[in-house]
């Protein structure tokens, strides 16, 4: 879509009615020309159509497309509709006027973004009552008279006071009053009918402006007075294009009166519609794209571009390319030292090291094995507690980004997910509330359906683990460094006797399998102090091919997870979303770590304890020769990194190849069918330059679909995995950090080529927070605490490199190895302890709100209180309590008493109490007295009678 072609398309459209309705001087002006939504039908023969299914749904027939227009008429909407070029699709282009956008957002209360200088000005002004001659709500500012008349020193010494400035900064002016009456009397004879408290930052406790970030519900009072701030964008409206779409999709599917009441979704499922989507808006959509496309823009300078995706895409969409620059950023700083700790392993993988001590230099150290080096351990704890700084300021980053764009308090309506509705499981029953029809799925079908579920999530890890056996069981074959179980023993491993520096290492003391791979291999390099270990073909190649594994299960087993998702039949889009993060995660975390896992912590002890197995499939070989020990965190490394350079590569083939590809081969097939309906048709509609106008409907028609919750979804989804790669391994891969940030550099790019290029326009939709990923993170956050330091402790030989600092044998022997293993053991648990304390102590030390967002926020309370709905202060200063003389008749009680007589008065209750008692005894003998003589005077008449 270039913007050429838009351009020739606006030069030949007739002058738009909505452009001129209405004037600069009336709150009405600013409507919109464009159309901004797109239902797309199919074109079908009712003489030809056999389908009795469609015929006979009621639903269908009251859906169809005479139906739906009628619907768009009658809710106020215009249309606009045309044939695609084959004429096989009718669009019906979907626009509203700005009188019938601001009844929709009055109705919704829809929340829109006050003007910063209407706010800054009715909070100067305050409001004042004429009547009574006193302020409803005193201002918050000084009005700029008032500023004037302080000035002169004789006005300011009678209503200006302030406090010595030292430990008083407190400060008020009076506002007198100003009628005609009282301009004859001097300014100190005149009635004080206000205070005015100013809101003021003396400390600068917050960084945001005191009429910055309000925002306030759509009303037609507050539109007139022109408090809500106008889009920019030339149409001097209060609604932006993401609030139009969002107002339009309201009235499309809303079923409150003079609405549509549309069920989009419904619609989809029955196939009453193809496509319903808004409509790419190229003047904001291509600057939105080059602010974040330029090359030298680093994530932490991408603030103004983050603003323009929300405005565009809306803050769902805006809130994730947020936390993927913040992300971003944290791993930049991560980086510096996980270069710093690689550069440890290559200097001490070369050998002793020259140092100077006490004016001598002499040799530190001996050689160490990969994941010994001490700035790898020291780096290992910086991740771990930088990861617990990075969450917790991202839980701040949320809250102050949900109080400038509005979102705070956001609650997305919980409303049936029209898949639920139209499920034939389900039964009809009476609402248990309000006794309304609903639909209800049973509960012993929803645990079947979740047990069967379960029970296919299992078959794919197990599934999975099986291919991950697999390629180790190649890599065992590949490898020269896979030896047959004849040497198991070590020799001493801090023996540099018989190395040579330069001479090709990876030479076990044991035979190795004969294997056509084990003449093929890379390395070893030596660059000065540096040395980069040898590594076999074999092991590249099947590291490839476990990288290529985990991939290909993850997209797979995204396809089952939904389908799964779908089969169990969930009501809400919340439940949804929850049960397909707990079916995706927990694959993912036997997909995307099991190997890794296997790596670091099973590979060598299985092997080394099941005699049975002939072929000794440990890691490879550290340096040189094997007496110095064996290196299972190098195989680590190797992995993670094919792991990063394979994903990046796949990115850059399916968001950006791919879809060129695609987009090509449509373009060439669209021109192809021009010409073909040229040849049948003759010359259709064209305009005065003689160039056919672009169907910009149609070119986003022929694009996928983004849906806006399983896309974010598929996003968090993979950042969650490289946080774990970048967290969980550290010690294994000190660069995985550096990787990160690379792969997410051009990850940003990638979202949004993918989300602006190769989809439709997504719907947009509010978010406050992540929701359960930032549970995910924060759980990966604590597991790989876990991880790390039993990659210290049992797998790396920093146990061995360093025995001289530890009380206890390093090395298992014979008659000491249930002691090592219990101090081992011990050590863990007091590393993991102590980091977990410092991780709780972050957390305990970092707000969950900043400061200066808890006053902005009460700023916000003030501002809707005051200017918004204009509540009456309760205590001005200015009360007519306050204002009233005190006289002799209302002078307080002031008299002392020289005793206390609360005891007195308890004595005259209790003499009032036995004298009420008394009168009811002599009540009640009253009343038996009375009831005696009836009784007698009745027997008397019985004894008449008998006689």
């Amino acid at each position: 879509m270039a913007k050429r072609g838009l351009e020739t398309q606006i030069l030949k459209i007739k002058p738009d009615p909505f452009q001129i309705s209405g004037t600069k001087d009336n709150h009405m002006f600013g409507q919109n020309w464009s159309y901004d939504y797109v239902i797309a039908f199919a074109v079908t023969n009712e003489d030809e159509d056999s389908d009795d299914e469609s015929r006979d749904d009621h639903f269908i027939r009251e859906h169809s497309f005479a139906a739906v227009i009628a619907k768009l008429k009658k809710a106020k909407l215009e249309t606009k509709c045309f044939f695609s070029r084959d004429r096989s699709v009718v669009f019906v282009k979907i626009r509203a006027s700005l009188e019938r956008l601001c009844r929709q957002a009055n109705t919704v209360g829809y929340q829109l973004s006050l003007d910063e200088g209407r706010v800054r000005q009715r909070l100067c002004e305050g409001h004042f009552n004429s009547a009574r001659k006193r302020y409803r709500w005193a201002p918050k500012a000084y009005p700029h008279e008032l500023m004037a008349k302080a000035e002169n020193d004789d006005w300011a010494k009678d209503n200006y006071f302030r406090g010595d400035g030292i430990k008083d900064y407190h400060e008020f002016m009076l506002v007198r009053d100003g009628s005609r009456e009282a301009e004859r009397m001097a300014e100190k004879d005149r009635k004080v009918v206000g205070r005015i408290y100013p809101i003021q930052d003396d400390f600068n406790l917050c960084k945001w402006k005191y009429w910055q970030h309000h925002f306030a519900a759509y009303t037609d009072k507050h539109a007139f007075e022109g408090l809500f701030k106008r889009d920019v964008q030339g149409t001097f409206s209060p609604f932006r294009g993401v609030d139009r779409l969002k107002l339009i999709k309201s009235i499309l599917e809303s079923d409150k009166g003079g609405c549509c009441h549309l069920r989009i979704g419904k619609l989809l499922k029955k196939k009453c519609i193809l496509a319903c989507f808004p409509l790419e808006d190229e003047d904001l959509c291509i600057p939105m794209q080059k602010s974040i496309y330029v090359p030298w823009l680093l994530p932490w300078r991408q603030g103004a571009a983050v603003e323009k995706i929300k405005d565009y895409h809306g803050e769902k969409i805006g809130l994730y390319f947020k936390f993927i620059c913040k992300y971003s950023t944290w791993l930049f700083c991560a980086s510096f030292f996980g270069i710093t700790a690689f550069a440890g392993i290559a200097v001490e993988e070369s050998g002793s090291r020259d140092v100077f001590d006490g004016g001598t230099w002499g040799r530190l150290g001996t050689y160490r094995t990969h994941g010994s080096s001490i700035l790898v351990a020291l780096f290992a704890v910086f991740v771990l507690l930088w990861s617990a700084a990075f969450l917790e300021s991202w839980k701040n980053t949320q809250i102050e980004t949900a109080m400038m764009w509005g979102m705070r308090g956001f609650e997305l309506s919980e409303q049936d997910r029209p898949e639920f509705l139209l499920n034939p499981d389900n039964v009809i029953i009476n609402s248990p509330v309000d006794g309304e029809k609903r639909a209800y799925f049973p509960t012993r079908r929803r645990l079947c359906r979740e047990a069967m579920s379960l029970s296919v999530v299992v078959f794919f890890i197990l599934l999975v683990i099986c291919a991950i056996l697999a390629v180790f069981l190649f890599k065992a074959f590949a490898d020269p460094n896979q030896c047959v179980k004849e040497v198991v023993e070590d020799d001493n491993f801090d023996d540099r006797i018989g190395f040579v520096k330069g001479l090709d290492y990876g030479k076990p003391t044991m035979r190795c399998a004969p294997g056509v791979w084990s003449h093929f291999r890379l390395g070893p390099y030596y660059a000065g102090a540096f040395t980069f270990p040898e590594v076999g073909l074999g092991t590249i190649i099947a590291s490839i091919m476990l990288s290529v594994v985990i991939l290909i299960f993850n997209s797979i087993y995204r396809k089952v997870a939904t389908i799964l998702n779908d089969y169990e039949n969930h009501r809400t889009n919340t439940e949804y979303e929850d049960a397909l993060i707990a079916k995706t995660f927990l694959f993912q975390m036997v997909n995307s770590y099991g190997a890794l896992a296997y790596i670091a912590f099973l590979k060598e002890p299985i092997v080394n304890r099941i005699g049975e197995l002939n072929v000794y499939a440990l890691c490879p070989y550290g340096q040189h020769s094997a007496n110095m020990g064996r290196a299972c965190l190098s195989e680590l490394s190797i992995q993670l990194f094919f792991i990063f350079v394979v994903k990046m590569i796949t990115d850059t083939l399916t968001a950006v190849v791919l879809p060129f590809v695609c987009r090509l081969k449509s373009s060439c097939w669209n021109s192809k069918e021009d010409e073909d309906n040229l040849e049948d048709d003759g010359e259709i509609e064209d305009d005065p330059t003689g160039e056919k106008p672009p169907q910009l409907a149609l070119i986003q028609f022929d694009k996928s679909e983004y849906d806006v919750m399983m896309g974010p979804f598929g996003d968090y989804a993979e950042l969650a995995v490289q946080f774990g790669y970048a967290t969980l391994f550290t010690v294994g891969f000190p660069m995985a950090p550096l990787f990160a940030f690379i792969n997410n550099y051009f990850q940003i790019r990638y979202d949004l080529y993918k989300i602006s290029q190769t989809t439709r326009r997504p719907e947009p939709c509010g978010a406050e927070d992540l929701g359960t990923w930032q549970h995910i993170f924060y759980a990966l956050s604590t597991l790989a605490v876990i991880s790390n330091c039993a990659l210290i402790v049992f797998t790396s030989s920093y146990l061995k490199d360093y025995q001289e600092w530890l009380p206890f044998p390093a090395v298992d022997s014979n008659s000491s190895h249930r002691s090592t293993q219990g101090y081992k053991w011990l050590l863990f648990f007091v590393m993991e302890h102590t980091i977990l304390m410092g991780r709780h102590l972050i957390d305990f030390l970092v707000d969950d709100i900043p400061g200066d967002v808890k006053i902005q926020i009460a700023r916000q309370e003030l501002v809707t209180a005051k200017v918004i709905d204009d509540v009456e202060s309760d205590d001005d200063g200015t009360s007519e309590e306050e204002e009233a003389e005190i006289t002799v008749d209302n002078l307080p009680d002031m008299h002392v008493w020289p005793y206390d007589d609360d005891l007195v008065l308890k004595d005259h209750d209790r003499a009032e109490f036995k004298a009420n008692m008394k009168w009811v005894e002599m009540r009640r003998a009253s009343e038996r007295v009375r009831e005696n003589s009836r009784m007698s005077e009745s027997r008397q008449e019985e004894s008449k009678e008998l006689n």
